[in-house]
């Protein structure tokens, strides 16, 4: 049943309170948990508002984006999408459009299906421009230039994020300078331009300490970190994998305490200190397994594997 009437002071509180509870959740690596505040708030927005509301239809959209996220409800989360950017109402709103628009991308970008994110990013970059919304145009930029890296053209996939640092820099937003320095310090490292990746890894870490951005700090560091074992600097690259470790650990984010243990064991391996190395990559292997990120699974049973061989080819030359 439809009904009508903007939510009132209460509700309003109510409302943002379990948006933002679920935001920080997904970025914590906790999409069970969001999923639930979620199911929740779209149980409440139904008997408030009606079904067919601008506010219960922004709350299904937040849920197709923790589906997403949970990356074991990818079917789920399209059909909401799908559903959603076929309903005549969503158009009356550019903001709930956009957002559909974004999170359709991002569906199939984490599903690894570039050709089939583009065009919604390309949809959600033509409606920010239209409204002028120069947030969402950033992202869009960020999630072009992602998708093209993807698809083999690093020249457009620069010229995007760089239009994305354009507008952060104009804007004086941080946190975009930040994400798309991150994102450029990327395709430097894989053009081997490991300088120019350093470079702009400590953009990314440096503006994250200035507004004390937690994730985006564990990230530059881990970046950071990648870049100057490449460059043969153990001893710094542990340092920065370290931060990366106890930042990640210190907000809870379980993915980012994953990844974290993996390039320290990387690193003790490389150093020849195997059941240190052990040490870290089982502790990949555990959490990967707790938050279902199977990719981390995997990689993990290979190192350790790698680490048990590497043992066992010691301990026949000590016999020798």
């Amino acid at each position: 049943m439809k009904r009508s009437g903007k939510p009132n002071r209460f509700q309003n509180l109510y409302i943002k309170a379990l948006k933002g509870r679920s935001e920080v959740l997904q970025h914590t690596g906790d999409a069970h948990g969001a999923i639930k505040d979620l199911t929740a708030l779209l149980s409440y927005c139904k008997r408030s508002f009606g079904d067919l509301s601008l506010i219960t239809e922004d709350v299904r959209l937040r849920m197709a984006s923790a589906y997403t996220i949970n990356r074991s409800a990818y079917d789920r989360a399209g059909q909401i999408l799908h559903k959603a950017l076929s309903k005549r109402a969503i158009e009356k709103s550019p903001d709930l459009l956009i957002s559909a628009l974004l999170y359709a991308g991002y569906l199939y970008h984490e599903k690894s299906d570039p050709k089939s994110a583009l065009p919604y990013f390309s949809r959600a970059l033509k409606h920010s421009k239209r409204i002028n919304d120069w947030k969402q145009m950033m992202i869009c930029y960020d999630y072009l230039g992602l998708i093209h890296r993807m698809l083999g053209d690093h020249d457009k996939s620069h010229k995007y994020h760089s239009k994305s640092l354009s507008i952060s820099k104009k804007r004086g937003d941080k946190l975009g300078i930040g994400k798309s320095s991150n994102h450029l310090g990327l395709l430097a490292r894989e053009k081997g331009d490991y300088d120019k990746a350093l470079y702009f890894y400590s953009i990314h870490y440096q503006v994250s300490s200035e507004v004390g951005y937690k994730r985006g700090i564990g990230i530059a560091a881990g970046n950071m970190g990648v870049i100057l074992v490449l460059k043969g600097e153990l001893e710094k690259a542990l340092e920065y994998y370290n931060i990366g470790f106890s930042t990640s650990a210190e907000i809870g984010e379980k993915k980012g305490v994953a990844i974290a243990s993996n390039n320290l064991g990387t690193v003790f391996a490389n150093k020849g200190e195997l059941q240190r190395a052990l040490e870290y990559f089982m502790k990949y292997l555990s959490i990967s397994k707790e938050i279902g990120y199977m990719r981390g699974v995997g990689n993990a049973h290979f190192n350790i594997a790698n680490i048990c061989l590497e043992s066992k080819r010691m301990m026949r030359a000590e016999k020798n």
